[in-house]
């Protein structure tokens, strides 16, 4: 799946000052139900992430918040849906974006 970087994730930081963003933490559902789990993190100045651990015949929905610090995500993005098929670093779809 793929996202757009947040505005506060920038490439290049000034010496003496700190990184707004650190990681992104990609949360999933599986088939609409229950609640958001960690599937995964990716790093800074990353636009996707491939779930590795998805099984064929179901979906996900999934979400991704920007970390600066363990005390301090952003909101959540609205979700997007992605089908098993996808995953796995199998075949790539057409990912939605953000």
């Amino acid at each position: 799946m793929k996202w757009s970087l947040s505005p506060d994730d920038i490439a290049k930081v000034e010496e003496g000052q700190t990184r707004n963003v650190i990681r992104y933490e990609i949360l999933r559902q599986v088939d609409g139900e229950g609640d958001f789990e960690l599937a995964g993190e990716a790093n800074f100045q990353k636009e996707s992430f491939v779930d590795p651990k998805c099984s064929p015949n179901s979906s996900y929905i999934y979400q991704v918040v920007a970390v600066k610090n363990e005390d301090s995500k952003s909101a959540r993005k609205p979700r997007q849906r992605e089908s098993a098929r996808w995953c796995n670093g199998g075949t790539q779809s057409e990912p939605g974006s953000w």
